[in-house]
C-alpha cells in the first residue's frame, strides 16, 4: 500500500516531469534517470517505498550501465552459516533500573579470550594503555584483518569473527597456505582500555587508532602485510577518518576499509533519541549471567556464544557484588555531533577498496546510494541479522571479508563477481 500511495501521488502531479512518473511507467522513468535523480528520488520517498523495492530499483539501474558493480549475491553463503543464529525471537521486556535473574554471580564457565585469539597485550602510550587482542600473521604474505568496536561494545564483540575468519583461511584454496593476521582493540573507555584525558571527539578516536595501528604493525612484524580496516557502527567512522592518514601520511598498505552497520543518516538521526535510550537501560545487574540473558532477551545480540565472551567485557563489579556499565555513554553526548556528519561521502571517497554491510532493518542515504550506483563500494545486506552484525552472524562476516580480501589484495587471483561482471 505503501507503494501505491507514492507513485499514485505522483501520478495526480505534472506527467512530464521525470521525477514524477505516471502510472503505469514508473518503472521505465525511474530506470532512465541519471543516478543522482534517481538516487535523490529514492532518498525522498525512502521512509514510503519498501526497502525491497529502494533496493531492486538501484540494483536493476546498475546492472544495465555498470554491470561489473553491485550488491553481493548472498544465496552461496547460506548452506555454510544457517546454523549460526540461535533463534531468539521473544518480546523485548521492559528496561528497568537494575536487572537481576539471580543474586550472586553464577558459576557457569563462560568462553574467555582465549578462546578465540592468540595473545592480548596493553600498548603503552605515556600513562595511557590500550588492550589489544590478536593473532599474529603467519608472514609477510598474510593481510591483517584490524577490528573497531562501537560505542558502549569492546573488542571482545569481534571474537567469534576472529575465530571464524581464520577457519575461513584455513579452509580457503587461497587463503590457507599464509592464513592471516586479526587485531582487535578496546577504544577509550571501553573495556580494557585506560586513557587519562576523557575526550571523545572524533579526532581523538582516530589519533587512537593510528597509534594502536601503528605500534601493532611495528610489535606483530607486520609493517609490509596488507591491511584491512573493518569497524562497527561508530567503530567505522573512526576507521574510514584513520584510513585517509594511514594511507597518505604514514603511506600503510592499507587494502581495503569496511564498514559494518552504520549509515550516516540513520546514525544522526538515532543520536535524537539516545538519551532517551540510555536513561532506559537498567543501571547494574545482579550477576555477569543476568547481564548476558538481557542482551539476548532485548534482542541486542543474537548469538548466545558471542553473548557470552563479548557482554562481560561491558560490565565492572562493585564491592556490592553488583555490575555496572564500564561506560556512561550519556558522559560523551558533548562529542557525539562530531561522529557521523559527512560519514557517508568520506566513505565513499575514501583512498582504497571499500565494503559496507548492512542489516537488513537499514538504508542507504543518498550519498551512499549515488556511490553505490557508480560503483565506488561493494554493498551487502544481512536480511537475518541485528545491529551486531560481527556477533549475530559471524561465520557469514568472515566468508564475505575473505572473500573482499580476494577481490582487493593482489597478493591473490581477482576473483570473479558472481553476478553481472564485464568481461
Amino acid at each position: 500500500m505503501a507503494h501505491a500511495s507514492v507513485m499514485s501521488g505522483c501520478s495526480r502531479r505534472d506527467a512530464a516531469s521525470p521525477d514524477q512518473p505516471r502510472r503505469g511507467d514508473e518503472s521505465l522513468l525511474l530506470f532512465s534517470l541519471p543516478y543522482e535523480r534517481l538516487a535523490t528520488f529514492l532518498y525522498n520517498n525512502r521512509r514510503q517505498l519498501p526497502m525491497d523495492l529502494q533496493r531492486k530499483l538501484f540494483i536493476k539501474k546498475m546492472s544495465r550501465e555498470q554491470a561489473s558493480s553491485g550488491a553481493e549475491d548472498l544465496q552461496r553463503y547460506s548452506s555454510e552459516a544457517k546454523d549460526e543464529l540461535t533463534p531468539l525471537r521473544p518480546p523485548s521486556p521492559p528496561m528497568r533500573n537494575s536487572y537481576s535473574s539471580d543474586s550472586i554471580d553464577s558459576m557457569v564457565s563462560l568462553p574467555t579470550w582465549e578462546d578465540f585469539f592468540e595473545k592480548r597485550s596493553l600498548l603503552r602510550r605515556g600513562d595511557d594503555t590500550f588492550r589489544v587482542y590478536y593473532t599474529e600473521p603467519k608472514s609477510a604474505e598474510s593481510p591483517v584483518f584490524v577490528f573497531h568496536h562501537g560505542a558502549g561494545s569492546s573488542a571482545l564483540s569481534f571474537a567469534l569473527l576472529a575465530s571464524s575468519l581464520v577457519k575461513g583461511f584455513e579452509k580457503d584454496t587461497d587463503g590457507k597456505k599464509n592464513g592471516c593476521g586479526i587485531m582487535a582493540f578496546d577504544c577509550r573507555g571501553h573495556g580494557e582500555t585506560r586513557v587519562m584525558e576523557k575526550d571523545y571527539k572524533l579526532d581523538s578516536l582516530i589519533e587512537d587508532a593510528i597509534f594502536v595501528i601503528q605500534t601493532f604493525r611495528e610489535m606483530a612484524n607486520a609493517r609490509s602485510n596488507s591491511i584491512f580496516l573493518i569497524g562497527h557502527s561508530l567503530g567505522g567512522a573512526v576507521l574510514t577518518g584513520s584510513c585517509y592518514r594511514l594511507v597518505n601520511e604514514f603511506g600503510v598498505d592499507v587494502k581495503g576499509l569496511g564498514m559494518l552497520d552504520i549509515v550516516e543518516d540513520t546514525a544522526v538521526h538515532s543520536l535524537q533519541g539516545m538519551h532517551t535510550y540510555l536513561s532506559n537501560l537498567p543501571k547494574s545487574f545482579g550477576s555477569l549471567q543476568s547481564a548476558i540473558d538481557w542482551h539476548l532477551k532485548t534482542g541486542l545480540i543474537r548469538n548466545k556464544t558471542s553473548a557470552e565472551v563479548s557482554v562481560p567485557s561491558y560490565f565492572k563489579r562493585l564491592d556490592s557484588g553488583r555490575y555496572v556499565w564500564r561506560i556512561d555513554l550519556s558522559q560523551t553526548a558533548e562529542y557525539w555531533n562530531t561522529w557521523f556528519v559527512g560519514l557517508s561521502k568520506q566513505f565513499v571517497s575514501a583512498p582504497t577498496s571499500k565494503l559496507l554491510i548492512l542489516a537488513g532493518t537499514d538504508s542507504l542515504d543518498r550519498e551512499l546510494m549515488i556511490g553505490q550506483m557508480q560503483g565506488k563500494y561493494q554493498l551487502v545486506v544481512f536480511q537475518d541479522s541485528g545491529h551486531f552484525i560481527q556477533e549475530d552472524v559471524p561465520k557469514k562476516t568472515a566468508l564475505t571479508l575473505i572473500d573482499f580480501w580476494k577481490r582487493n589484495d593482489k597478493k591473490v587471483v581477482v576473483i570473479r563477481s558472481t553476478w553481472g561482471a564485464k568481461k
